[in-house]
């Protein structure tokens, strides 16, 4: 019987606990909402060309760079990392809760012309730049006739 009683109050806290966390990812603003329910956040990302370049630029600010993991694999650049929530203050009830904590992926298609082995990457101000140049030159421009 005790054991039984102390199973169901480990179910109670487990259900209790997933509430908690439906809830805060609920509150989130949409472009902060994790993709997954309960798996991580989404920072905002930019992606576009240049004459010589795709860039992938990304706001992640207050990820220590060693948390940054970046990999191009298949035609996808995969960004990952981790974004520690900073405990300071104790929290007595959330006013507005907008910032993204813990892992985060994205993965962008990049297209084949692009040569992986001679990308560029920059961490400063709270932006990841990564440019990823075109390999002899970049996108041709077919004339039609």
């Amino acid at each position: 019987m005790g054991r039984r009683r102390k199973d169901l109050f480990g179910e109670i806290a487990g259900v209790h606990a997933e509430m908690q966390r439906m809830l805060e990812d609920m509150m989130r603003p949409p472009g902060k909402r994790p993709l997954v329910p309960g798996r991580g956040w989404q920072p905002a990302t930019d992606v576009y060309r240049t004459p010589e370049h795709v860039v992938v630029r990304m706001e992640i600010a207050g990820v220590d760079k060693e948390n940054i993991k970046v990999q191009f694999h298949q035609g996808h650049l995969i960004i990952q990392g981790f974004r520690i929530e900073d405990p300071g203050e104790e929290k007595v009830s959330i006013q507005q809760y907008e910032i993204g904590y813990g892992h985060f992926e994205r993965i962008v298609n990049i297209p084949d012309d692009i040569d992986a082995d001679s990308t560029e990457q920059v961490y400063e101000g709270g932006f990841l730049v990564v440019r990823l140049p075109f390999r002899d030159g970049g996108p041709k421009t077919i004339e039609i006739k």
